[in-house]
């Protein structure tokens, strides 16, 4: 996706990209997936633009371009946020052997990129960007099957989320250096230490999934990787993997 223009109304943007993940709603703190068709699942057009009225206000509408990328749009006129979803399939599961946590790397990475030509002043990169539009609630997360990311704000600043959302999908390391690099190589092994403390929110999951799922199983490896796997990938591995899962016209 290069660009998408929508009117600065009460409404939440989910997008993914080709072959990407059923598509979830996604509230603030919460993914609530949608309920699953009954009988076969019906092929869909390369092109398909649809209404579903929910109860009490809320309308969804869904866009699948024909390169692929899915658009969901909901609206609510009582909402007091606006915000985007961006889902990319193909998370820490497919990271390649000996590679375990380039995907969350990526993540991290996209919040580093530069938009703009070079040299320009001030060299912001979209985090900063998405700090100055007063974002309520931002993040980026890494799961086995994908890596998403979402930004809510106060509905004026619709525009201005959807215009990063689109540069991220459209080029995700626009601009990152080996010293960007580095620096987040060395935030995601601190991370990683973090979390592997019994006393860390999701330490019961990362040591409770390589008991359940055998050795070659993608929720068996380790998102973040290991200290080992994240000292041999490099930001030419991280630019490989974007245009592999971010550019589905490549």
């Amino acid at each position: 996706m290069r660009e998408v223009i929508v009117p600065a109304r009460r409404i939440r943007l989910v997008t993914t990209v080709a072959g990407a993940l059923s598509l979830a709603i996604y509230t603030m703190g919460a993914c609530v997936p949608p309920p699953e068709p009954a009988g076969k699942p019906v092929a869909r057009p390369a092109r398909e633009a649809g209404a579903v009225s929910l109860p009490g206000r809320r309308t969804t509408n869904q866009l699948i371009l024909p390169s692929g990328l899915r658009l969901l749009l909901e609206e609510d006129p009582n909402a007091t946020l606006a915000g985007v979803v961006s889902v990319v399939r193909g998370g820490s599961g497919a990271d390649p052997a000996g590679g375990e946590g380039l995907a969350h790397m990526v993540e991290h990475l996209t919040y580093r990129a530069v938009d703009g030509k070079p040299g320009a002043a001030p060299p912001l990169t979209r985090w900063d960007r998405l700090t100055q539009l007063a974002t309520a609630e931002m993040n980026g997360h890494t799961t086995p099957d994908c890596v998403f990311f979402y930004e809510f704000a106060a509905p004026h600043q619709l525009r201005g989320l959807l215009a990063l959302a689109a540069a991220r999908l459209g080029d995700p390391l626009a601009g990152v250096d080996e010293r960007a690099f580095d620096l987040e190589r060395q935030i995601i092994g601190s991370e990683h230490l973090v979390r592997a403390q019994p006393r860390a929110g999701q330490w019961a999951v990362t040591a409770l999934f390589p008991r359940v799922f055998p050795a070659q199983h993608p929720y068996a490896r380790p998102t973040g990787g290991t200290e080992e796997s994240r000292r041999h990938f490099t930001l030419a591995d991280a630019r490989a993997y974007t245009r592999a899962r971010f550019d589905r016209s490549a």
